[in-house]
């Protein structure tokens, strides 16, 4: 089983980030999971059917999906109605992940300030913020 820490996480957004830029911009909110290039961003609660979800064709689209990438998730459980971090109890009862509750904290500030607009280097030091502010000084804060 995976284990995914805060200093894992910590290093898997900012690999994420040097792929695409600290001024990228996610395009659709919180609306998507997974980019399919030549058609649209889709989550597989929204595809209608019409458009159906290639995913060898399909990269990452969000901050932690395509962080959780880097570590090995596939695309089909990066894409995942309501985000993947919402599923991190499925992915320990299933023996795929367990994540510390720092890091699903840590994640979800992220992916939120992300889907609200901001670029990925705002969202991380955002979410850099957010655990430093909460947890700091503290042994748990790597």
């Amino acid at each position: 089983m995976l284990k995914i820490d805060l200093e894992m996480a910590r290093k898997l957004v900012r690999l994420a980030i040097e792929e695409r830029g600290e001024d990228y911009i996610y395009p659709f909110g919180a609306c998507s999971n997974v980019f399919v290039p030549g058609f649209e961003y889709f989550s597989k609660g929204d595809n209608d059917g019409e458009h159906p979800v290639v995913f060898e064709e399909a990269e990452p689209g969000c901050i932690v999906g395509l962080a959780m990438f880097k570590a090995g998730f596939t695309l089909e459980q990066i894409n995942i109605p309501g985000g993947m971090i919402s599923m991190a109890a499925d992915f320990k009862k299933d023996g795929i992940a367990e994540f510390t509750p720092l890091t699903r904290y840590y994640l979800s500030e992220i992916q939120g300030y992300q889907d609200a607009g901001n670029t990925w280097g705002q969202s991380l030091t955002h979410g850099e913020t957010m655990i430093y502010s909460a947890y700091a000084p503290s042994d748990t804060f790597n």
